[in-house]
């Protein structure tokens, strides 16, 4: 199971806000928040992890979208794609001047609008890959964990146990304890194979780590998790093998 891209919207009218929002929701996309005023999305952006940003470039009260853009670039390389209805000369050359990655003319069409994020998406993806020296967020033997602006590469065998926190996991390894924002399904199938086991709806344990367990607890780094009932028998068989 893939993880969805996360992704906020500054859109000051409540009727294309929403349509944009229902768009993007049915075509696997998560929106973790929207707004309305430039002022108020960037209060709001600097608590939230996202992926990209949909940003609309004439918008209610005194900042527009570029000054939003270019607030976001004092701090961020997160994607940014700008919505316009306006395709003058002044509009056209403020975009120019913004570090944005993408311009869409209103109205767009669904097919154009998916294809535009696509490809910024994936554009985007590739030069922090080649950057960053990394094949993907997570291969046959380390993950990496954002921290700050950098990503920190963590070993898979170094990982004692996973605990899911509504949608954030808390990851447990020997150097620190890390917090990604995820959910523990999503995340479970993407780590390798036969190295972790799930033995609670809240808990992946790491079987190379077991210290001691009996039917209906395990001990992970001198923590004792619940073993659930639905989990049991498949944590007992695997840990056998």
């Amino acid at each position: 199971m893939i993880t969805k891209y996360k992704i906020f919207i500054v859109e000051d009218m409540a009727i294309s806000r929403m349509a944009l929002e229902s768009i993007l929701e049915e075509n696997n996309y998560e929106i973790v928040g929207s707004a309305a005023k430039a002022e108020n999305a960037y209060m709001q952006l600097q608590n939230l992890d996202i992926d990209l940003l949909l940003i609309d470039i004439n918008l209610a009260g005194e900042k527009d979208g570029v000054w939003l853009t270019n607030k976001m670039r004092e701090t961020s390389n997160v994607p940014i794609i700008f919505l316009t209805a306006y395709s003058d000369t002044k509009t056209l050359d403020n975009v120019k001047n913004t570090k944005s990655n993408g311009y869409l003319m209103k109205p767009y069409n669904i097919p154009t609008l998916l294809t535009t994020i696509a490809i910024v998406l994936q554009n985007h993806k590739g030069r922090y890959k080649e950057v960053l020296n990394i094949p993907e967020f997570i291969s046959d033997n380390h993950i990496f964990i954002k921290e700050g602006s950098q990503l920190k590469r963590v070993k898979t065998k170094d990982i004692f146990y996973i605990m899911s926190d509504a949608n954030y996991l808390h990851i447990n390894t020997a150097q620190k304890n890390y917090l990604v924002r995820n959910k523990l399904l999503d995340f479970y199938t993407e780590l390798p194979d036969k190295e972790f086991i799930q033995v609670h709806r809240r808990f992946l344990i790491n079987k190379h780590h077991v210290d001691s367990f009996d039917t209906k607890s395990v001990v992970v780094n001198n923590k004792t998790i619940s073993i659930s009932k639905s989990f049991r028998n498949a944590f007992l068989n695997e840990i056998y093998l």
